[in-house]
């Protein structure tokens, strides 16, 4: 490494992190079902000053705790309110945070060597943390808070100082995060740790942890409790504490994917890097035996998270998030610990180079207008061209690289061309493609357009949506009645019990309805609306056909 760079590693590893995890954050709308369902609940927090008891649309939020939703609105006192900027933020700064914490525990604590670049580039070029770096969801900053109870419980497990009240803290914030998972993914991946390591690395174990652990979700609980009490809302109360959690868990009732589904999620979530991952699997003991410490704990929640999550049968990709950071410390080790690689190391890593040369390809055939896919075609929107054949040239020129060094085995060139290529494809994904298609996908248009119509139309109209969607509340300017659909499933509980177009019509005859074509129809087959119903606005909101109506007129489409 030239020494101008060495004597500059921090600021280019600064440049670099908020290139790929900062830059343009907030510059497109919220994307649903998530991003704008958790900006809403953080929005109303502030607006009501009511931050125990989360409430989305005005009406009682149960499926998650509220410190996502915390710093969301700790974010927007900088942004200048509950943007997109202060819902992507904490998710982008805890991806930064994961990034340094798992590269000063490579290293203990010089995480500008070698192996600490080498795991930041790996993690960073991670197909899941990049996603999830760049999106208002919870369990970016769930990662990081379980990354970070997990190492600091490591240093305990190794007889090291290490503050178990500091390391219950963690836990506690992680269950504030996302419930029990996040206390138990570290408690757990500790446990099998010590089953790997011997009955003696069970007197390290931080038990006091696990009861410190504890304090910061019953403090929460115990203010919720008494505004529950107040609002005699227990049914909420029973949905946050034991529906959301241990029922979800159980006995879910939606993301149902077979129990290998997570072993397909990593070709995805961590690629190119799984091809690598699958060679530094210790599949013979005496592998095993040469596993230092570290090695040990990596695999030891590497299995842990695996497993677990894989017990339920309600998955989603995403799940698994903070296996990426232990797979990509495993991964540097183990290209570091190379003196040479053997044809099936050397073909998978073709393999890899191969993959994102052809998508380089592909992507610079887009945007030259070689190629035009049907799905470009349908979306009648011209292409940002140039933008899209800049950074098509590198992933392609990564590609190509890391493919080329693969046959010479040049270990430190190969994740170079693989960062190269997965960097380039993130300023493609985020900084291109992302805004372009943004407009489409986003309820924004809609809603503006609805907020106009009620205000040069009669004063005081009621607004309702059938099959609700907090994207329309949060870009619209009042409160909408939530309806539901024409048969209600059980995959969505909270559409049971609500009123539909007919009662609201009944109650509000000069209401209009927010209602996706597909539902209409079915009302409309059922007899459950009047014929004489009104089309007032009609639009397509990403792949939905979406219409405003409103009854006592003229039907005009």
């Amino acid at each position: 490494m030239p020494s101008w760079i060495s004597r500059y590693k921090i600021a280019f590893l600064a440049l670099g992190g908020y290139l790929l995890f900062l830059h343009g954050l907030g510059n497109n709308d919220l994307k649903a079902p998530d991003e704008p369902r958790f900006a809403l609940v953080a929005r109303e927090m502030i607006q009501t000053g009511n931050y125990l008891f989360p409430h989305r649309n005005e009406r009682a939020y149960p499926d998650k705790p509220p410190l996502f939703f915390w710093a969301i609105a700790a974010a927007s006192t900088v942004t200048n309110g509950v943007n997109s900027l202060s819902a992507r933020l904490p998710s982008a700064i805890a991806a930064l945070v994961v990034l340094i914490l798992m590269a000063r525990w490579a290293t203990d604590g010089k995480w500008t060597s070698r192996k600490g670049i080498y795991v930041m580039l790996i993690l960073a070029s991670c197909a899941q943390i990049m996603q999830q770096a760049h999106n208002a969801q919870i369990d970016m900053l769930l990662c990081a808070l379980v990354i970070a109870a997990c190492l600091l419980g490591y240093k305990k497990l190794q007889g090291e100082k290490a503050s178990e009240l500091g390391i219950g803290f963690l836990l506690g914030l992680a269950i504030l995060a996302k419930g029990p998972v996040g206390y138990l993914v570290p408690a757990g991946s500790w446990a099998v740790y010590c089953l790997f390591s011997g009955k003696s690395s069970w007197k390290q174990y931080p038990w006091r942890s696990l009861l410190w652990g504890l304090i910061p979700p019953l403090i929460w609980i115990a203010g919720l409790t008494v505004q529950v009490w107040q609002t005699n809302s227990w049914d909420y109360w029973n949905n946050l504490l034991f529906k959301q959690t241990v029922v979800r868990y159980a006995n879910p009732w939606h993301h149902h994917k077979p129990f290998y589904y997570f072993l397909e999620a990593q070709l995805s979530g961590f690629f190119p890097w799984i091809l690598i991952l699958l060679f530094a699997v210790p599949w013979k003991k005496s592998q095993r035996q040469a596993l230092d410490a570290k090695q040990r704990f990596a695999w030891a929640a590497y299995l842990f998270i695996l497993v677990f999550f894989s017990l339920s049968s309600g998955k989603r990709n995403l799940y698994i998030l903070a296996l990426y950071p232990f797979s990509a410390y495993l991964v540097a080790e183990y290209l570091l610990g190379l003196t040479r690689a053997g044809w099936g190391l050397k073909a998978v890593v073709s393999f890899g180079g191969l993959i994102l040369a052809v998508v380089g390809a592909l992507a610079i055939a887009v945007g030259t207008g070689l190629f035009n896919p049907e799905v470009i075609q349908e979306l009648n929107k011209p292409l940002p061209r140039i933008g899209i054949v800049i950074p098509s040239l590198f992933i392609m020129a990564g590609g190509i690289w890391a493919l080329t060094f693969a046959f010479r085995w040049k270990e430190k060139q190969i994740p170079l061309g693989f960062c190269l290529s997965i960097f380039s494809l993130s300023i493609l994904l985020y900084q291109i493609l992302e805004p372009w298609h943004n407009e489409r996908r986003s309820a924004r248009s809609f809603s503006e357009q609805v907020t106009e119509i009620l205000q040069t139309g009669d004063t005081g109209r009621t607004l309702a949506m059938v099959d609700f969607r907090s994207a329309y509340r949060f870009y619209g300017s009042q409160h909408i009645v939530e309806l539901a659909p024409l048969e209600p499933t059980g995959e969505d509980p909270k559409l049971i019990g609500l009123p539909q177009p007919k009662d609201f019509w009944a109650e509000h005859p000069n209401g209009v309805i927010i209602i996706r074509k597909e539902h209409l129809d079915e009302f409309v087959e059922a007899g459950q609306v009047v014929t004489n119903f009104q089309v007032l606005l009609d639009k397509m909101v990403s792949d939905e056909h979406v219409l405003l109506i409103a009854q006592g007129s003229p039907r005009t489409s």
